[in-house]
């Protein structure tokens, strides 16, 4: 099982989604998700939870930036630069889709 930090970093500038092919269930305090193409494991905890649950419709990186830094007031820059890392983990594994 593979788990995620919601740190690292990329550049989008489209929409993400959470991609179809990806189920989740709560476990506790973490989102278990599995991928039913790969038939991969993935664990998601503390705010990249509230990033999934943000997914459920398409957003950008901005937007969701917006509403990280509102919710758990935190920097900018920071936010926006762990975020695109987040994104871009979960696009190469196949969990959320970028939209163009």
């Amino acid at each position: 099982m593979r788990f995620f930090r919601w740190f690292a970093s990329p550049k989008g500038t489209g929409r993400y989604r959470r991609s179809v092919d990806v189920k989740a269930v709560s476990h506790g305090d973490k989102l278990v998700l599995m991928n039913l193409r790969s038939e991969q494991f993935y664990s998601l905890d503390g705010i990249a939870c509230r990033v999934w649950d943000l997914l459920d419709t398409p957003a950008t990186p901005a937007a969701l930036t917006d509403t990280l830094v509102s919710e758990f007031d935190a920097p900018r820059d920071e936010v926006l630069r762990d975020l695109e890392g987040l994104l871009a983990d979960l696009v190469k594994d196949g969990l959320v889709r970028e939209l163009h």
